[in-house]
């Protein structure tokens, strides 16, 4: 019988995955104080490969203008939970 581990774990090169050259869009938004997907990504990468997040709920636009959603979590409450601090964290940003 084989073992199959409870947990992989993967190093990973993030450089392979969003690159290591910023194009103009991420400079603009860097100056502007504002983050492109391309940097949202680098951050979430380093925490992933840093063993740093234990739950992740995400909401992604697509260029089509259809919407997609995703969270990692069992708990129903707990992923609503991390919802709702995301608008109040971006109602907070705007107000």
């Amino acid at each position: 019988m084989v073992k199959v581990p409870n947990e992989l774990k993967v190093k990973i090169n993030i450089s392979e995955l969003v690159g290591t050259v910023e194009d103009l869009k991420d400079i603009k938004a860097k100056k502007n104080g504002e983050i492109t997907v391309n940097e949202l990504l680098r951050v979430l990468l380093n925490e992933l490969n840093n063993n740093e997040i234990q739950e992740l709920a995400v909401v992604r636009k697509y260029k089509n203008g259809s919407v997609s959603t995703g969270w990692t979590t069992t708990d129903a409450v707990e992923g609503l939970g991390l919802a709702e601090f995301l608008k109040i964290h971006i109602q907070d940003g705007i107000c």
